[in-house]
């Protein structure tokens, strides 16, 4: 059995022991596996998660995936799964809860509209049932497989039926620039356009073939610009916000942009080839680094280079550019935590 895994490996963890990462890592493997199987995204490519690569199986988006968990869901929180452990003697049901909802944000971060199409459309369904113009054999929440039925029917209209039956709304560019909108306006919208289909015939839905539906339709040209398909990801943000989120406290952030950001960099450097055991991202993160390194050299104003540029001219993505300094981060944090131990 591999229920305490996690909760050994934490209690190592806490008492410095270091030795079954090899361990914990291949077990995180099998559960973010499962995990990514249970909310259907373990067929779907790494890009729904904001992960480049063809599939799961064929890319290295699996190691950089559990990598991300292992370090949001255990070391960021090692001092809270301790206090779980000294309450209860484990900490499987806090870690496990934690891996469900960072993928959940990664979903919304790999593809917003379509999480927001999905709320939209489950809050309008849920308030049919409730008023009792619709029925649903599932529980309270509803998910992507429920079925929605119109009072007194006992089947669901096929995917491509229901792309006849909303033939109307789905031409209404209008009614598609408002269903991806987080705003009750957007699933009242949606609701009442189910309504008024139930009247003229649908019998029924399942929630993801509507989803599908108008999230496809959002994806037309013209319908959803690029802003409101990333959302304020902070790419226009300077560069010099990254680096100064490394440092551990306010106060030391607060300097960061009246100092030479050089030494600063090369310490980070250090820092990153003695920490940062995976080689393919300690790779990338020392090439980011590096470039950062050179344009400082070469007389950029940091206060002028934005993330967005940064990360276009290292060919990777904002989110990936950002999650590597947020790794910095944590990571010196726990170096200096360390050294603070040995210290005392």
């Amino acid at each position: 059995m591999d229920e305490s895994i996690f909760t050994d490996h934490v209690r190592d963890l806490l008492a410095d022991n270091f030795d079954d990462s090899h361990v914990v890592l291949k077990h995180l493997h099998r559960v973010v596996r499962r995990h990514l199987k249970k909310i259907g995204q373990w067929s779907l490519p790494p890009k729904y998660l904001d992960y480049a690569g063809e599939s799961w199986e064929k890319s290295d988006a699996m190691d950089d995936l559990v990598q991300d968990v292992y370090l949001t869901c255990i070391l960021k929180r090692l001092t809270k799964l301790g206090e779980h452990l000294e309450k209860s003697g484990t900490c499987e049901g806090s870690v496990h809860w934690k891996i469900g909802k960072f993928l959940s944000d990664r979903q919304e971060k790999g593809n917003p509209i379509a999480r927001r199409v999905f709320r939209n459309v489950r809050n309008a369904s849920e308030s049919l049932v409730d008023s009792e113009k619709a029925t649903c054999s599932c529980g309270e929440r509803l998910k992507g497989k429920s079925i929605v039925l119109a009072i007194g029917q006992d089947s669901a209209e096929t995917a491509e039926n229901l792309e006849s039956c909303f033939s109307e709304h789905l031409g209404d560019s209008d009614f598609i620039k408002s269903v991806h909108r987080e705003c009750v306006a957007s699933w009242r919208l949606i609701e009442i356009a189910v309504e008024s289909r139930f009247s003229q015939g649908l019998t029924g839905y399942k929630l993801d073939d509507l989803v599908k539906l108008l999230g496809d339709a959002c994806k037309r040209p013209g319908i959803v610009s690029a802003t409101e398909a990333d959302g304020d990801d902070g790419g226009d943000k300077s560069i010099l916000d990254l680096i100064a989120e490394t440092r551990t406290t306010q106060n030391q952030q607060r300097y960061v942009a009246g100092e030479e950001l050089a030494p600063w960099i090369a310490k980070l450097t250090k820092h990153a080839e003695n920490s940062i055991s995976k080689p393919r991202i300690r790779a990338r993160v020392l090439k980011s680094l590096a470039t950062v390194s050179k344009l400082i050299e070469e007389g950029q104003d940091d206060r002028e280079l934005s993330v967005r540029k940064l990360a276009e001219r290292l060919g990777m993505s904002k989110s990936t550019l950002a999650d590597d300094f947020a790794r910095l981060r944590h990571q010196d944090w726990m170096q200096e935590a360390s050294e603070n131990e040995t210290e005392s």
